[in-house]
């Protein structure tokens, strides 16, 4: 569903606000649906369930604190499930911690798309201004 942005992002450009926010408010509610849902039930296609840290670069993009936060949740919640499914303990001694964690990650994996300093910097002030 974010190819087009993560392409413009690569060639150091914006997408459109308005169309990104459309995007995105569809794409957040089939993410919701797809969580709220038994995890052998989730599908695999992006198009049914978007990616979840495309998901938050968008919300970056949009300066969308409230979502960035739900989102960081989401994917903390896919994490869990995913180590449930493969047979080793769900139990995480710090979700906030972990949540953290994936969050970082997903910022750092944002800013590396950026093809030149001057265009990073673009991204950071993106993420502070989300955070």
């Amino acid at each position: 569903m974010f190819e087009e942005m993560v392409s413009l992002l690569k060639q150091g450009k914006f997408p459109q606000p308005d169309i990104l926010r459309k995007r995105f408010d569809r794409a957040l509610v089939k993410k919701i649906g797809v969580v709220n849902t038994p995890y052998s039930f989730w599908s695999s296609d992006p198009k049914i369930n978007p990616k979840t840290k495309e998901l938050i670069w968008a919300a970056i993009l949009l300066e969308d604190g409230e979502n960035f936060k739900l989102l960081k949740g989401i994917a903390a919640t896919e994490a869990k499930e995913k180590k449930r499914a493969s047979g080793h303990s769900a139990e995480i001694a710090d979700n906030a911690k972990n949540t953290r964690l994936i969050g970082d990650e997903c910022i750092k994996e944002f800013i590396e798309l950026a093809p030149t300093e001057g265009f990073r910097i673009q991204l950071q002030q993106k993420v502070d201004n989300t955070l």
